[in-house]
């Protein structure tokens, strides 16, 4: 009775387990997903006009819609370099505990060492059109918050002239990580670019 019934029981968990396994993934990739698309549209906007004034409000829209998991972003333009002094003009927002969205000025004070040592800034700095770059993950100096960057960079007229961030939260990436894997019984490993364990689950 084992040899006979117990290849095709076994092939038959495998699937089921394959499939579980199948679904669960492309339900964790959504949010990166989600995550990347709100990117490309900050990329979208920086590079349609010069004008910056109606910024200030679209970004805070975006990041609006974009769900839970998206924190923060904005738009950092390559800084103005004037008599030897680089000026900062960084469109940063950031979602606040109360659910309205701030926007963060901190980053273009002068006397930091600005935003473009950053490096989130400079991995994606001249980096080919269309590219999107993970950061390691980090504590936010801002909200102190576990978090990982999405960066891109935009060009006008071919040159560049700046980059595009979105930052996740890792504590909500995790809680929806936990309640999918209890759900399908499954355990789960998600690893940085480092192949460092952020996340290690059942």
């Amino acid at each position: 009775v084992y040899l006979v019934l117990e290849p095709p029981v076994r092939e038959k968990l495998e699937q089921n387990l394959n499939l579980r396994t199948q679904l669960l993934a492309s339900q964790i990739k959504e949010p990166l997903l989600t995550s990347t698309s709100v990117l490309n549209s900050l990329v979208g906007l920086a590079q349609s006009q010069k004008q910056t004034d109606s910024f200030s409000t679209i970004i805070p829209q975006i990041l609006r819609l974009s769900g839970d998991m998206i924190v923060s972003g904005g738009l950092w333009p390559k800084p103005e370099q004037h008599a030897n002094q680089s000026k900062y003009t960084s469109l940063f927002f950031n979602k606040n505990q109360e659910g309205s969205i701030d926007q963060i000025h901190s980053y273009n004070n002068p006397e930091s060492e600005g935003y473009d040592k950053e490096a989130w800034y400079v991995v994606a700095a001249n980096a080919p059109s269309g590219s999107i770059l993970w950061s390691s993950v980090y504590i936010d100096t801002f909200t102190h918050v576990q978090m990982i960057t999405a960066s891109a960079p935009y060009y006008r007229d071919g040159e560049f002239a700046g980059v595009a961030t979105v930052d996740l939260a890792l504590e909500a990436l995790f809680q929806f990580i936990r309640e999918h894997t209890n759900q399908y019984s499954l355990g789960v490993i998600i690893r940085d670019a480092e192949s460092n364990a952020i996340i290690e689950h059942n």
